[in-house]
């Protein structure tokens, strides 16, 4: 952090260190504590300065509050966030909110109380960093709006990873596995644009119609001799005392359940089950 002058402290009339040597001193932090280490400057204090801060080597801004002013430097208000997002995209880089702990110590066995591994986990995402909402694919209600700002804006361009990834699939190439992580786990511009993407071919293969069909799903058992290990829906002998009693539909009822889908306009139907 650099050192900022206050009157009224001992420190009043000390020089402050100039941006050069404060871009060298984190380069040097960067060389010596290698690619894993966390380096954090808070941005109020260079804030026409974030580009060559980034370039320096931080990958953290620290704790940016909306709420509370700067209690150390109270005369240097936070960035706002949608500014500060912008500016970090400017240089390469995506902004993302963080936990108090960093993402890689919450997956590292032990660093955790085992009272807290849980309550932690369910905060956060596959990267885990915490979920900004509650909405899941499915759901009956829009999407978060702060999603969909994002996906109608057209910020900075996407990362070079991103823009091989479209030319692949430009040339009807297949995608590694590596290529859809990186599709999945894109934020920021890279995320824009990944939608903009996903439009732009739909409209080149269907067009502006969208299709789906009414269908019912038919689950005629749970009983199931494969012991699957993620299974939560089949039941054996060792679970029969578990979420009720075993069912196993007759033929019956299948077809109950298939004159009632038709009557009320399906013209699908899906049968799903155990293996009796």
């Amino acid at each position: 952090q650099n050192f900022r002058a206050k009157t009224g402290t001992k420190m009043r009339g000390a020089p402050e260190p100039s941006l050069d040597d404060l871009l060298w001193t984190l380069s040097i932090t960067r060389l010596i504590f290698g690619s894993e280490m966390s380096i954090q400057v808070p941005p109020n204090l260079s804030p026409e300065n974030i580009r060559p801060l980034l370039d320096a080597g931080i990958n953290d801004w620290g704790g940016v509050s909306p709420l509370t002013p700067d209690h150390v430097n109270p005369e240097a208000p936070w960035p706002h966030l949608n500014k500060l997002s912008k500016d970090t995209e400017l240089g390469g880089k995506t902004l993302a909110e963080r936990l108090t702990i960093y993402p890689k110590y919450i997956s590292k066995e032990g660093w955790l109380d085992d009272k807290f591994v849980a309550p932690v986990l369910e905060l956060v995402d596959a990267d885990y960093l915490p979920k900004t909402d509650n909405w899941t694919p499915g759901e009956v209600i829009d999407p978060p709006s702060a999603i969909l700002r994002q996906i109608q804006q057209k910020n900075a361009p996407p990362a070079d990873s991103i823009s091989r990834i479209f030319e692949k699939v430009d040339a009807g190439l297949l995608l590694k596995q590596a290529e859809i992580v990186d599709l999945f786990r894109a934020r920021g511009s890279n995320f824009s644009a990944i939608c903009h993407k996903a439009d732009e071919l739909r409209r080149e293969v269907n067009g502006e119609h969208v299709s789906f069909v009414i269908n019912r799903n038919i689950n005629y058992t749970n009983i199931c001799y494969f012991k699957c290990q993620f299974c939560a829906f089949s039941k054996g002998k060792l679970s029969e005392n578990l979420r009720g009693k075993p069912y196993d539909l007759e033929h019956d009822e299948i077809g109950r359940r298939v004159s009632e889908a038709w009557a009320r306009g399906a013209t699908e139907v899906c049968m799903q089950g155990g293996i009796h």
